[in-house]
């Protein structure tokens, strides 16, 4: 489909999952995005290891309502607050 939706994404993603160099994503499409593995492919190369890491703490926090263990959330927590700065106890 020419300058349709499936002609961007293939346009956007390699086969590696990585975004060709150049490329853009809006924020409306980043925010409905559903499957992570396009998503690391474009921050390959351009996220910190903080961005990265509050990236996977803000996936487990779409899942939050399943997590039932309290220790789980508490590790979750605590690698939310690492990525700005030491983390203490929850």
């Amino acid at each position: 489909m020419r300058g349709g939706i499936r002609d961007n994404r293939r346009r956007r993603h390699r086969r590696d999952g990585g975004a060709p160099r150049g490329c853009e994503v809006t924020e409306a499409e980043w925010l409905a995005a559903t499957d992570p593995e396009p998503m690391l492919g474009f921050l390959r190369g351009k996220a910190s290891e903080r961005e990265l890491r509050l990236f996977a703490v803000s996936a487990v926090r779409r899942v939050w309502h399943l997590i039932r263990d309290e220790r789980s959330k508490c590790a979750v927590e605590a690698a939310e607050r690492y990525a700005d700065g030491p983390a203490t106890k929850c």
